[in-house]
């Protein structure tokens, strides 16, 4: 099960990162807006599916929430 959330999370990361290559050009505010309207409302529409992560996972996913605030 973790192997096939490593698998997914990277997958879902990627997908993130490309999105905001396109929004590279926005403000923060408007990259802080995207974030919570988009990702935010995304991980709340979908709370009811779970993972078990390391704490390697949950710092990727860190990461990756400030890097689409910056």
């Amino acid at each position: 099960m973790v192997g096939e959330s490593r698998e997914e999370l990277n997958k879902k990361l990627e997908t993130l990162r490309q999105a905001l290559e396109v929004y590279n050009f926005l403000s923060l505010k408007l990259k802080v807006d995207f974030y919570r309207l988009t990702v935010k409302s995304t991980m709340l529409y979908y709370r009811k599916e779970c993972w078990l992560l390391k704490r390697q996972h949950e710092n990727k996913i860190s990461a990756a929430e400030i890097r689409t605030t910056c």
